[in-house]
């Protein structure tokens, strides 16, 4: 967490700099931001990190603006949300917390937007409104000078920004054009922070085969000399690696798993359908409190160290539970591979991945 007394500290020191770095950028590109436009915010919410991924989907003065949102979670969270443009003159509540579903906001409600009545008196050092429908009190230091690196459109671009706290609370607030957006936010177990702003989620020069088309965006199985490798070690483990849960199109597979999800929205993933795998059994067993018919004892989970019978009473998880309701980046698929095994695979493979996680650890990507 950023220390924000620190920063207003060091306001006379970087002053001459950032004016200087702030002007450059207004020379290079002017920010904008409207429909179409796509905004990441990199968020940790009680110990977990992903992103939260807005698009834009109507900016209109005489009407609406809405948006399209979701999260690149195991278990993504996903929604829609909508006020009257007019909420940028009236808002008086900033809503921030991410709950699943639709939202139609009313007029004294906003997000990801701060209203005019939020941020008139930020020069004047102190701003009152509500946070989540809690009153705040947030002191601002005079940062018209104080610019935050964004990146724009591939490009690192310098915006301007205020920065201001009420007890315990944190949060940036950058310029764009006329409107202020949410650019930073901290508060118990919830933090955001703006990464990346596009207004090349809805252009017609891009379209969504032409934006997998990178490493990143395409399945990771491993390759030939690392997979032999695997098969000497971990036979039945690597089994994974060419696994079909469909049998050849035999079974549909009956929801988009999110390791699909991750790949059609250009995300990170484990960098094998082995870590795949490996990184699924923690998912489940870091949930064992759902689960805790099948997983029982204290055990606690560290980075490289799982014993193969806890892992088998993960296994008892994807043997009785439905997939839909299970964690996970291919819960579908790691239940059908489980259950295609015999008993005595299951227990090899337990062998397998207790030996994989001593050597390699849980890698997410």
């Amino acid at each position: 967490m950023e220390n924000y007394s620190t920063r207003f500290l060091s306001i006379v020191t970087i002053f001459f700099t950032a004016s200087s770095a702030f002007a450059q950028a207004a020379r290079d590109e002017t920010p904008t931001v409207g429909q179409g436009t796509v905004l990441t915010y990199s968020v940790k919410e009680n110990r977990k990190s992903f992103n939260y991924i807005v698009t834009i989907t109507a900016f209109n003065k005489q009407a609406d603006i809405a948006f399209d949102w979701k999260t690149d979670e195991p278990v993504p969270r996903k929604g829609h949300s909508s006020m009257k443009y007019s909420n940028l003159s009236s808002a008086t509540s900033l809503l921030v917390n991410l709950k699943s579903g639709n939202e139609t906001m009313g007029k004294d409600e906003s997000r990801i937007f701060l209203s005019y009545p939020m941020t008139e008196h930020i020069r004047d050092h102190l701003s009152e409104f509500k946070v989540e429908g809690v009153a705040k009190s947030i002191l601002f230091v005079d940062l018209n000078y104080e610019t935050k690196k964004i990146s724009y459109n591939d490009k690192q671009v310098d915006f301007r920004t205020h920065s201001g706290e009420d007890t315990h609370l944190y949060i940036d607030i950058s310029d764009v054009g006329e409107l202020s957006l949410l650019s930073h936010y901290y508060f118990q177990d919830l933090e955001l922070t703006l990464v990346d702003i596009s207004n090349k989620g809805l252009s017609a020069d891009v379209s969504p085969s032409t934006e997998k088309n990178n490493e990143k965006g395409q399945p990771k199985k491993m390759g030939s000399i690392d997979l032999i490798f695997a098969k000497i070690l971990f036979p039945t483990l690597a089994l994974i690696e060419d696994y079909d849960p469909t049998e050849g199109g035999k079974f549909k597979q009956p929801f988009l798993e999110t390791y699909d999800y991750r790949l059609e929205s250009n995300g990170d993933v484990p960098p094998s359908y082995i870590d795949v795998f490996i990184v699924d059994l923690r998912y489940i067993y870091q949930h064992k409190a759902v689960f805790k018919k099948y997983i029982t004892g204290d055990f606690v989970l560290d980075d490289k160290h799982m014993p193969d019978d806890e892992v088998l009473k993960v296994f008892d998880v994807y043997l009785n539970i439905s997939a839909s309701e299970l964690y996970g980046f291919k819960p579908w698929t790691n239940q059908r591979f489980i259950k295609s095994l015999t008993e005595e695979q299951r227990r090899t493979l337990a062998k397998d991945a207790a030996l994989y996680i001593n050597m390699y650890g849980f890698k997410e990507k």
